[in-house]
């Protein structure tokens, strides 16, 4: 093998578990498993997942020569992260709360530093492959929590946590969108089948769970993206589809129906709100956003913006989020997160007869979390989710492996 070669690692005897990576997984495990903390509060109260950050980078520092993705820093999607927080410090300048904005900064600049170490040490698939799967298994262990807690609560709307990231419902339906499409990706390549198979099926009743009008849309959009980006291909597994929608109508509840026909609800203010007040709450937000069009007003500094309309979640929209705090050019990086990969994809797939149908599928699964994340957060404040992060940590290792052993 030539280590120069940038982006592969195809030695069979390289270990797939070292140090960093190991910790990858003890952040990936704790950020995404937030329900964890109920069962080992004083993890939370001991900040596990940042002094498993500050432990990454210590060890990451001593032993960054053993990994191979060396051109991982020249990607475009890494360069567009880049940038994107550079416009982030620029708005410190225009912010109106520089506490709240740094508080954001700081936040993100935690998540960005575990980014830059996950893109630098999967430098292989079996390594990618394991925290693809752990990623997965978060999504199962709080679709699972949140189908108990719908039975044992009764709540029409089950969470899986009573507080945390994931504590809103609808956040919750994007971690559940988000990692969906890693277990069909397991399922379609035969590995462990049936619990993949059960997994996406407990995600699914969650979605349903969650009574989120966003997710429930992601979803359906992720039912149509799989026809177009692996039904094609794999016409048989086009029944998986079928059978999504088919559980989904015998496990959702009447309320859950009449939850999902207010997306198309131009009336009165009922129980479940009305389609027509959000999106004048996007027109005012995107009205405001033109005061500072260019570098926006600052990170956080929607709150203030949609607060002059007394609701200030009612934003509920991730580019108007970003729109707003950042201004034309940071909207413009944004879309890049999602445009960059799609244009990969378009290039993989002139060339698809050079790649084993495994490494179709996860790229093809992991562009469809995109997809999912990408639909859901439309509806949700989220332009700096930490799965969007993930997302694009995932999809820039799979273009370096890629691209890697094209050049070989």
């Amino acid at each position: 093998m030539n280590r120069e070669q940038p982006g592969v690692d195809y030695n069979p005897y390289t270990p797939i578990i070292t140090v960093p990576i190991a910790l990858i997984l003890v952040f990936v495990i704790f950020t995404f498993f937030p329900k964890i903390y109920s069962f080992f509060p004083l993890l939370g109260t001991l900040k596990i997942v940042l002094s498993t950050g500050i432990a990454l980078l210590i060890t990451f520092t001593v032993t960054h020569r053993n990994y191979h993705n060396f051109t991982a820093y020249k990607n475009p999607i890494f360069k567009a992260w880049l940038i994107f927080f550079g416009v982030m410090f620029v708005g410190l300048v225009f912010s109106r709360d520089r506490g709240l904005t740094q508080g954001v900064l700081i936040a993100d600049a935690k998540i960005f530093l575990i980014f830059l170490i996950m893109i630098k040490i999967l430098d292989n698939y079996r390594r990618l492959d394991l925290i693809l799967a752990v990623f997965g298994a978060c999504g199962v262990g709080m679709a699972l929590f949140t189908v108990m807690g719908g039975q044992i609560i009764g709540e029409y709307r089950s969470i899986a946590i009573e507080t945390g990231l994931f504590a809103d419902p609808n956040d919750l339906g994007l971690l559940l969108n988000s990692t969906l499409p890693f277990l069909l990706f397991f399922y379609l390549t035969g590995r462990s089948k049936f619990i993949a198979l059960m997994g996406m099926g407990i995600i699914v009743i969650a979605i349903i769970g969650t009574f989120s009008r966003g997710a429930f849309l992601g979803l359906c959009v992720m039912g149509l993206a799989f026809n177009q980006l692996i039904g094609r291909k794999m016409k048989r597994y086009i029944v998986l589809v079928i059978l999504g929608f088919i559980l989904v109508i015998m496990v959702a509840p009447t309320a859950h129906v009449e939850r999902m026909a207010t997306i198309i609800n131009w009336g009165a203010s009922g129980e479940y709100g009305i389609t027509q007040g959000r999106l004048d709450a996007w027109k005012f937000g995107f009205v405001k956003g033109f005061e500072h069009p260019i570098f926006g007003a600052g990170a956080g500094m929607s709150l203030y913006t949609m607060g002059a309309k007394h609701d200030w979640h009612l934003m509920h929209n991730s580019p108007l989020q970003i729109f707003i705090e950042m201004g034309l050019v940071g909207l413009f990086f944004y879309s890049l997160l999602f445009y960059i990969p799609f244009r990969f994809y378009r290039y993989i797939v002139r060339r698809e007869k050079e790649f084993s149908n495994e490494e179709l599928l996860r790229l093809r699964t992991t562009l469809l979390a995109l997809i999912g994340f990408g639909v859901t957060s439309f509806f949700l404040p989220q332009g700096y989710s930490p799965i969007l992060f993930m997302l694009s940590g995932f999809l820039l290792i799979e273009s370096e492996l890629m691209t890697g052993k094209l050049e070989q």
